[in-house]
């Protein structure tokens, strides 16, 4: 028989074995090292694209409008007020809107309002809704402009201007689209 080869504890009082080096860390055979390397790779594309998508719907991408506020609404009026003809003034309306008064008289012809949204495209969206199926395209009106005769609507940037023209006012059709132009393309700057 041979004498048993299993280490047993030492004695009480008895040396111990005498202390050798740390065992060295075995690495990782390669399969569980590419294994690691691709879960690690598809954790950083998952949250890129989390990240990504948070930021998408939040609107970091949209495009920023050019106003950060409504501009004064008779005072973007006044400087094209001459193609309608002489005598022509403005009044405050409610909100923000302003009415173009008949020539000597408190009697309004047209109210003009604006809306602003946070970007282009929700204005132009907004815009396309409210117009869709009622209203005509009118090309060179802003970024786009939509009549259906006695109101007009178009955006500029992220605003939006509706121009609302009562009946019998004296002013042709020319002077009112000459108004209109005018004022787009001022806003537009």
């Amino acid at each position: 028989m041979q004498p048993d080869e299993t280490p047993h504890p030492p004695a009480p009082g008895a040396p111990g074995p005498a202390p050798g080096p740390e065992p060295m860390p075995v690495a990782p055979p390669p399969r569980r090292r590419a294994l690691i390397g691709v879960l690690s790779g598809l954790g950083v594309v998952a949250l890129l694209a989390v990240g990504g998508a948070i930021a998408y719907f939040s609107g970091a991408f949209d495009e920023k409008g050019r106003f950060a506020a409504v501009p004064p609404p008779c005072a973007t009026l006044e400087p094209g007020l001459p193609g309608l003809g002489a005598g022509y003034t403005t009044r405050a309306g409610n909100g923000n809107t302003c009415e173009v008064l008949l020539p000597g008289t408190s009697t309004p012809m047209m109210t003009v309002g604006y809306y602003r949204g946070a970007t282009p495209g929700k204005v132009g969206s907004r815009l396309r809704e409210r117009t869709e199926g009622q209203f005509r395209e009118l090309s060179g009106l802003g970024d786009e402009g939509y009549t259906n005769g006695a109101l007009t609507v178009f955006r500029v940037s992220n605003l939006m201007v509706g121009i609302s023209i009562y009946p019998n006012t004296g002013t042709t059709d020319a002077q009112i689209r000459v108004f209109e132009t005018d004022l787009a393309s001022r806003l537009a700057g």
